[in-house]
Formats: structure tokens, C-alpha cells, sequence
């Protein structure tokens, strides 16, 4: 099964926490890889392993995190995403990133998301889901179900821009 593991971030008292294990990782290397984006439901906080996806990025005195091997954070920052679903694009500010290079994927919080007022609809017949926009109404991304860990589609890097939804 899964577990959820916890980290305490010393230099602002709290725990960073996620659910996607090492041993998960190795069974899905062939659906998923590095620059693949999977929606946690135990990660209470973003974690991106490519510096350059930061717009903005503060180095940060390291801190191990449980569960993902040796994984060090070495800092935090601003990322932008675009997620596309058919032909409308969502472009997400997600603020106080943390940056893990040898995590095996970046991790979007599922709580974070939640939060934020982003809702979940399964797709019919499927093990598949959508996130809901908060304000339209209308789905925004796919999350597909690899072994009950949810990968998200269509995820590239966005730039600076005025019309963003923060997380």
C-alpha cells in the first residue's frame, strides 16, 4: 500500500508531508517519468524537481525528506504551470514550491488544490478525474489513474502572467 511520510522543515516549524513512496515510484517508470506531475493526497505541500520551472526561487538551508530516498530540499520558490484539457489552458501559481532534485516526480497537493476550491469528478466508468475550476465551473485537467497514483496530463511550464490562479 501507500504511505504517507513527514518531514520537519526547522527553519519555519512545519512538516511537509506526501504519500508517494519510492518503492510506488520504481512499479510506474514505465507510465511515468521525472517531468510527470502526480496529484497527492498526502503531500500538503508542491515539490518540483527542475529549477528551472521557478520564476521566482530562494535558496533554503537543506532538509531531508522522509520517504523519498535521500531526497534534500535546497529551497523554495514561485512556479507556474500551464495545464491544458481539449483547447482551454489553466495557467496555476503554485507559491512556496519546494525544490527537490532527486525527487522522481514533481507533486502537486491534493489538499493545497482542495483549498483553493478546485474540486474532483470522477469520470464515468473510469478510475480517471477531473479537477473542477472553481470559478467556471468546468473541468480544467485529467488526472489518470496509474496503479492509484494519479498523474496529471498535459503540464508544461508557463510564463509570467497577470491572469493566473494562485495556490
Amino acid at each position: 500500500g501507500h504511505k504517507a511520510y513527514c518531514a520537519n522543515d526547522n527553519s519555519n516549524g512545519q512538516t511537509l508531508c506526501f504519500a508517494v513512496t519510492s518503492s510506488t515510484i520504481q512499479e510506474h517508470t514505465v507510465r511515468l517519468h521525472k517531468a510527470s506531475w502526480i496529484l497527492d493526497t498526502g503531500c500538503n505541500g508542491n515539490i518540483v524537481n527542475d529549477l528551472s520551472l521557478f520564476e521566482a526561487y530562494t535558496p533554503m538551508p537543506e532538509c531531508s525528506i522522509s520517504g523519498l530516498g535521500s531526497a534534500v530540499r535546497e529551497g523554495k520558490g514561485t512556479v507556474q504551470i500551464n495545464i491544458r484539457l481539449g483547447n482551454s489552458t489553466v495557467t496555476l501559481v503554485l507559491e512556496n514550491t519546494l525544490y527537490v532534485p532527486t525527487s522522481p516526480h514533481n507533486l502537486l497537493s491534493f489538499g493545497r488544490m482542495h483549498r483553493k476550491g478546485v474540486q474532483f469528478m470522477f469520470i464515468d466508468k473510469t478510475d480517471d478525474f477531473h479537477l473542477i475550476h472553481p470559478q467556471s465551473k468546468k473541468p480544467f485537467a485529467l488526472c489518470r489513474n496509474v496503479d492509484d497514483v494519479y498523474g496529471i496530463a498535459n503540464v508544461t511550464k508557463a510564463g509570467p502572467s497577470g491572469n493566473a490562479k494562485s495556490d
